[in-house]
């Protein structure tokens, strides 16, 4: 190495720099994509003294900033510490000349380069590599700049899918992809080869396990035995054998990327099947596998802690009713679909098929519970759900009770926000003026820009970025001016009609999307209870629903003579009932006056 090129300053532990002028001083950017480039230094050492040079021939104090190993995969400036820091640096205005070996050293991620980018824009950064270096006065250089590094991009995704396309085909020709061979085994011409002590081991750890024995206990054999581990520990770590004993590699394929890929198999199909068994039990036992009594959700039943808060119970036997849940497999044990449902709860509380006749045995004894309830059709989850908050949202709809409430509290809070009417006025005046003055603002700087394009001062993308920003400012603004107009007119005239019956239109409409626990609510918030019966002659559900307040059919009137006006209004009642039959509703008049039996 020539002595010369030893004579630089590290940006990140020497700031000697920052004494100079910037126009003095070249700043020298490094990085390698491979960690093994990095640990030998060679491309790294390379990168240093061509920036070296160019300092020397340009006349100026090279500042070498190292990031060492950063790989392309992981192109951000959290992953580029060295890199954030230099930015910044060059944000501040404290970097005028900056060294990369190629534009792609700085970034191939085209996020970071654009930010990037436009920092040595902006700052007037002159930017040199190994093949010159680029004047960001000159429109040419601009362009060409711009061109290269995005073809930069397009080349390092190129290489990204030859690189995944050619390990998938190595794949395929049946070649083992991970750097390290399971233990047992051992990577021969890029292929799994069984290790011939190794293996004898292997089949001993699978065998033990496939027989009950816990790893704690496998560990401290392997100790006793002197039988190290892959890594050459006498200890082994219990993850080691928790990987080998899910590891597909011992009965004679590995998966890489979607792709089987065979290989000499340590166990049989009949010697892994104790092992698959004892695992699948394990996974059951966690809640992990196929019996697996996964928690849904059902707001109907489902109950707050301390609370008892469920509102479906049975006519039938007075019980609360209960959500279950069912799975259906394929033939290859996947789920396929799960069904849910609502159930009358005694069914969970008595040995139906052990003990018909209603006994329950309850340690020695045997208690005697009565008649198992008859009411054992149950009811799909979803269709119960939004039938009876569709019902919900109809008699909110049509109360007069709920309609007055709701005029009472937006006139009340109309009300409130009149008050203090003259300082409002005030205040929106002054928001008028500083508003409209913004305005005329943006549309000077939409003018500026304008100029500055035509004089050739910023790109034609620049100019649009401004455009778009300085009209996205002059919308909000607009905005802003139409509401406190809106505001100004209300607060003129007291006596303005608030048209909330509209108002409360409206917020009927948008309770009917609503999903999950903001429908719960609102089911909870009205209803008392919902009483459910099977009736079997048609073969429907029948769901009686008590809400809290007695708003069903409250806004009907009835002629009667003897008061004035000669129309009574019919007071409201508290029930409502729905029928469900499968998965329909099925509708009807005068509900509370039909007889089922």
């Amino acid at each position: 190495m020539d002595g010369n090129l030893k004579n630089y300053i590290d940006g990140l532990e020497d700031d000697s720099w920052r004494k100079l002028s910037n126009t003095d001083v070249l700043h020298i950017y490094s990085r390698v994509s491979q960690r093994i480039q990095a640990e030998e230094g060679t491309s790294l050492d390379t990168q240093r003294d061509e920036g070296i040079k160019t300092a020397m021939r340009e006349e100026k104090t090279p500042v070498l900033w190292n990031e060492g190993f950063a790989s392309s995969s992981g192109d951000t400036f959290k992953e580029r510490r060295v890199l954030e820091v230099m930015f910044n640096e060059l944000l501040e205005g404290n970097i005028k000349h900056l060294y990369a070996w190629d534009y792609d050293r700085l970034a191939r991620n085209e996020k970071v380069w654009y930010s990037l980018k436009y920092g040595i824009y902006d700052n007037k950064v002159t930017l040199h590599s190994r093949d010159g270096k680029v004047d960001f006065s000159s429109e040419n250089d601009k362009l060409m700049f711009t061109l290269r590094q995005a073809f930069s991009i397009y080349e390092n995704a190129q290489r990204a899918i030859r690189s995944k396309t050619g390990k998938m085909k190595r794949a395929q020709q049946g070649y083992y992809m991970n750097s390290v061979a399971p233990y047992g085994y051992e990577i021969v011409n890029k292929k799994l080869q069984l290790h011939k002590e190794k293996s004898k081991h292997a089949k001993k750890i699978m065998m033990w396990w496939s027989s009950g024995i816990s790893t704690t206990v496998i560990r401290e054999k392997l100790l006793k035995m002197g039988i190290p581990s892959a890594n050459g520990n006498a200890i082994w770590a219990k993850g080691s054998l928790d990987s080998m004993i899910s590891n597909t590699c011992y009965i004679g394929y590995t998966i890489y990327q979607g792709v089987r890929v065979s290989n000499p198999n340590l166990l049989s199909r009949e010697e892994y099947k104790p092992v698959k068994d004892r695992i699948n039990d394990i996974k059951i036992r966690r809640g992990l596998g196929r019996y697996n009594s996964k928690k849904y959700e059902f707001m109907l039943t489902d109950k707050i802690e301390g609370e008892d808060n469920s509102l479906l119970y049975c006519q039938d036997c007075g019980g609360e009713m209960s959500g279950k849940s069912k799975n259906f497999y394929d033939s290859k044990g996947e789920v396929t679909k799960t069904d849910l449902r609502y159930t009358c709860g005694d069914s969970s509380r008595r040995y139906r098929i052990r003990n018909t006749d209603g006994r329950k045995r309850l340690g020695g004894e045997i208690e005697d519970l009565g008649e198992p309830c008859k009411m054992k059709f149950s009811l799909d989850r979803d269709t119960t759900e939004n039938y009876i908050f569709s019902i919900v949202n109809e008699v909110v709809r049509r109360s007069s009770l709920t309609r007055e409430t709701f005029k009472q509290m937006i006139l009340e809070e109309y009300s409130s926000k009149r008050g203090g009417d003259t300082k409002r006025k005030a205040s929106l005046d002054r928001e008028l003026k500083r508003f409209n003055k913004d305005i005329g603002i943006f549309q000077e700087l939409i003018t500026k820009s304008n100029m500055e394009l035509g004089l050739k001062e910023i790109s034609s993308n620049q100019h649009k970025k401004n455009v778009g920003d300085y009209n996205n400012q002059i919308h909000l603004l607009e905005d802003k001016v139409s509401k406190n107009i809106e505001e100004l007119l209300i607060l003129k005239d007291k006596n303005t009609y608030v048209d909330w019956f509209d108002i409360h239109k409206r917020n009927m409409k948008v309770r009917e999307s609503l999903k999950g626990k903001q429908r719960e609510e609102i089911i909870k918030d009205y209803v008392e209870r919902v009483d459910v019966t099977f009736d079997r002659k048609n073969s429907l559900h029948i769901l009686t629903i008590k809400f809290k307040y007695n708003i069903v059919r409250d806004n009907t009137f009835t002629h009667d003579e003897t008061v004035e006006m000669g129309v009574k209004k019919i007071e409201g009642k508290n029930t409502t009932r729905l029928l469900i039959k499968k998965k329909e509703r099925i509708k009807f008049r005068d509900l509370e006056n039909a007889n089922f039996n």
